[in-house]
């Protein structure tokens, strides 16, 4: 065994990657090893400044350092090669590295799955990735060769050549027994990473019932607000995350209210929350704004996605019955669909959709202009 995969959280699959960065550039690139290389793919320009210090350093020891992301490529630290991409290009969803020298070979493939984790505390921390990594050289000189292909022609072309050289270097690529086991054992251990993990978080849910009875909607078990605030707070407005937003509006809750009074109205929000829990998927984000509106938040789905989620839900709506005494109330449901940004949910526009889906005969769902 030489590579090994694992779909997991960005948190366990960072652990990995850090791992790779100590072991391998700190101990195996030392001064005046001009025969290193480091490619890097970091989504965004936000993730590549984080380690920005650490490429200064490896490049001012003499590794060719190649780096690519969404965003601009100016004020690079000197000897750091950025390479700028398209966000709608397939590599701008993928976070790699791959670490070469003469005989040494680390890389790690992580490509975004689009979907997120249950029950982590962010948005960043939730984001689920298939990540592949290997310690043999000859398989990361594979990969590096790949990436560089692809960002040539945004590339020096003398750093393009000189990382080449690097890869062409002669190495060991004979089978080793002792990297294979390393495989392995780096495999299990990100495995109880993420399990250790979500032990956490169940303890940390155990013993967070303060925050969650504040995040939590008592009438539907949904989240509310609070939690949404808290759940966005911590995204980049660049995050490579799609998110594709409904807002859902119950028509004719006053009705309800005047008709068979407030204890029915209540039951109708109920029966409107576990509709919308029915049509969705665990990994998208529900809460109850407040009076008869929910908000549905899903992850890596575009507008036209979103909205035949929006079409399922109102058509289930229409279908739901409310408990005794009311099973003969009918309900119905208007949905505003539209994109959101990681950080900023379009409210006016879903509103506006929502309008104009009400004013042209409700129970279905309409996409913002």
């Amino acid at each position: 065994m030489t590579t090994a995969t694992l779909t997991s959280s960005k948190r366990a699959l960072l652990s990995l990657s850090h791992a790779m960065e100590h072991a391998v550039l700190d101990q195996l690139v030392g001064p005046g090893d001009d025969d290193g290389l480091v490619v890097g793919l970091f989504q965004r320009r936000e993730y590549f400044d984080v380690e920005r210090e650490r490429y200064a350093r490896l490049a001012s020891l003499g590794v060719q350092c190649v780096v690519a992301f969404v965003g601009s490529v100016e004020d690079m630290p000197p000897g750091v090669h950025g390479v700028g991409l398209d966000a709608a290009s397939p590599l701008a969803q993928e976070w790699s590295l791959v670490i070469l020298d003469a005989s040494t070979g680390a890389a790690l493939v992580a490509r975004d799955t689009g979907d997120l984790v249950p029950g982590e505390d962010t948005l960043e921390a939730a984001r689920l990735f298939e990540g592949t990594w290997t310690f043999q050289r000859d398989e990361a000189a594979e990969v590096a060769t790949r990436l560089l292909d692809a960002v040539a022609a945004g590339l020096d072309q003398g750093a393009l050549r000189a990382s080449r050289a690097v890869i062409a270097t002669p190495g060991t690529t004979a089978p080793d027994p002792h990297r294979d086991r390393l495989t392995v054992m780096t495999q299990m251990l990100v495995s109880r990473i993420d399990q250790a993990h979500q032990r956490s978080q169940r303890l940390n849910a155990a013993l967070s019932s303060s925050r969650r009875t504040a995040e939590v909607d008592q009438l539907t078990g949904l989240n509310n607000r609070h939690y949404l605030e808290r759940f966005l707070g911590s995204s980049l407005s660049s995050s490579p995350v799609s998110l594709a937003a409904a807002l859902v509006d119950l028509d004719g809750l006053k009705g309800i209210n005047d008709t068979y009074g407030h204890a029915a109205g209540d039951a109708a929000i109920q029966t409107a929350a576990e509709t919308i829990r029915a049509n969705t998927r665990d990994a998208d984000v529900l809460c109850r704004l407040g009076g008869d509106e929910f908000l549905v938040l899903m992850p890596g789905f575009e507008a036209e996605a979103g909205l035949v989620v929006g079409q399922r839900i109102a058509a289930a709506m229409a279908k739901a019955r409310m408990p005794a005494p009311w099973a003969h109330v009918t309900l119905g449901a208007s949905v505003g669909v539209a994109m959101a940004e990681p950080t900023k949910i379009p409210i006016e526009r879903l509103d506006s959709a929502l309008y104009d889906v009400k004013r042209t005969g409700k129970g279905t769902a309409r996409l913002a202009e």
